[in-house]
């Protein structure tokens, strides 16, 4: 990737020419209104760092097939493992995981434990990312 070098344009305070490489904007310029309009309605820290744990108790194959076999029905560990084809004690892992990041609840029943999500918004969030594969491998 080549260096984007910026030089200040005197005709037009607030904007400056960018020798670019390929795909990048040929000019800097931004909208004050805009910007200002946007960092009004950006995520608080706290709610950014929320958000992005959200995402990575989701952010391994095995645990986003975790959260499309619960969105069928509540299943236990042993369940989970079978239709996972792994061992109790990796999905246990992960169930711990997703559970301590607020993705999954549990019942227990005897000696059982059944896991389901927390709620339909962390389903939603499933049908969304398969949703926009869907829509990314129709522009290809």
């Amino acid at each position: 990737m080549g260096k984007s070098v910026a030089r200040v344009n005197k005709k037009s305070p607030g904007r400056a020419e960018v020798n670019a490489p390929s795909g990048e904007c040929g000019v800097f310029s931004f909208d004050a209104d805009r910007v200002r309009r946007v960092r009004r309605s950006m995520l608080s820290d706290d709610a950014a760092v929320a958000v992005a744990d959200l995402f990575k108790a989701v952010a391994s194959p095995v645990r986003a097939k975790i959260l499309q076999a619960l969105s069928a029905e509540e299943l236990c560990v042993c369940d989970l493992a079978q239709v996972l084809e792994m061992s109790v004690s990796a999905v246990s892992h992960h169930l711990q995981y997703m559970r301590r990041a607020g993705v999954l609840r549990f019942r227990t029943e005897g000696k059982l434990v059944y896991y389901s999500a927390v709620d339909g918004c962390v389903l939603e969030m499933l049908s969304g990312a398969l949703q926009h594969l869907g829509h990314r491998r129709g522009r290809r």
